[in-house]
């Protein structure tokens, strides 16, 4: 296993859902705000959790030209 030259130390964020919410409701879809808001607000149930990962992929694969990438 190689190491790194430099640690990378990651720490969660209290701001993270504010900050995400204010991004779905300048860019998201309908749908997109709805199943943030179930995730954020924790009532999210199992079954939805396939719908979420369809309705928000779109959101984590974004070209640096603003275009979907499939």
């Amino acid at each position: 296993m190689k190491k790194l030259k430099q640690d990378l130390v990651v720490l969660p964020s209290h701001f993270f859902g504010e900050e995400a919410l204010v991004k779905i409701e300048e860019t998201g879809t309908d749908e997109q705000k709805r199943m943030a808001k179930l995730l954020f607000e924790g009532t999210m149930e199992k079954q939805q959790m396939a719908e979420f990962s369809i309705v928000m992929e779109q959101l984590y694969f974004y070209s640096s030209r603003g275009k979907v990438r499939n």
